[in-house]
């Protein structure tokens, strides 16, 4: 995943938690800047 102030993250698929319905969901990426986002996200 890549920001847009230049951040990449790379992370394995199988180290993120499967969730359910009910759950909030999983962090995967953290900011310092909060109006950074998320750009780009691609699967190897």
């Amino acid at each position: 995943m890549t920001s847009t102030s230049g951040q990449i993250v790379k992370i394995p698929l199988a180290s993120i938690p499967p969730r359910s319905r009910t759950a909030k969901g999983v962090i995967l990426m953290r900011f310092s800047d909060k109006s950074d986002k998320v750009v780009s996200a691609t699967l190897i």
